[in-house]
């Protein structure tokens, strides 16, 4: 199923995407990443700004470019039956933000939220928490996961309490360390090295289906 979501062509991408309703009232859409996302600039271009503005919620920060997330895209998300990413789009399908999955697996029914970021805030007000809770729903009902997780930093104060917000609990904390070599600054776990201090932390969060 993730990768027939990748293969819609643009002139069949409506019937692929994933409704955002409440009862019967449309506000939106989840539309998949797909291999036509690859020949477009305009929205390679808009999910690299996207990731480049949003740099300090990674724990891997570098030098965003769209070359970088076309190759992202072409040999991590589309290949993968682990992997997807969607553009959130309001009810006039302008694009607001990005909600993915990743490491979707079947057979433990488990999977984790992934690479969540709000791009554009004048448009579709509330949409994010619509979104996420949409794909939250989907895995749960038609990929048929028992638990959802998530890792998120800890002094990203208001994503943390979105995710409370929408049901997920916090299971875990590990201490982090900043590690930067060639341009690339990467938190990483803080093991067994007690001299050194711990500057941040990752939360793993969760939720499971009532």
């Amino acid at each position: 199923m993730i990768k027939q979501l990748k293969e819609a062509n643009t002139d069949q991408i409506s019937a692929y995407c994933i409704p955002i309703k409440i009862e019967e009232k449309n506000f939106g859409r989840l539309r998949p990443i797909t291999v036509n996302s690859i020949a477009n600039k305009e929205e390679i271009e808009m999910l690299t700004n996207w990731r480049r503005n949003r740099q300090e919620f990674f724990t891997t920060q570098f030098n965003v470019t769209m070359e970088g997330t076309k190759k992202w895209l072409e040999e991590k998300i589309l290949p993968s039956d682990s992997n997807i990413l969607f553009i959130v789009e309001s009810e006039e399908h302008i694009p607001i933000g990005q909600v993915g999955l990743c490491e979707i697996d079947t057979n433990k029914k488990y999977c984790l939220f992934d690479n969540i970021l709000r791009g554009d805030s004048q448009h579709f007000k509330g949409g994010m928490k619509l979104a996420c809770t949409t794909l939250l729903n989907w895995c749960f009902k038609v990929l048929k996961m028992e638990t959802v997780y998530l890792k998120v930093l800890s002094d990203n104060d208001r994503a943390v309490q979105f995710y409370k917000e929408l049901g997920f609990q916090e299971i875990e904390q590990i201490p982090l360390i900043k590690h930067t070599e060639e341009g690339i600054t990467k938190w990483i776990p803080l093991v067994n090295q007690p001299f050194y201090e711990v500057q941040r932390y990752l939360l793993t969060m969760r939720a499971v289906q009532n």
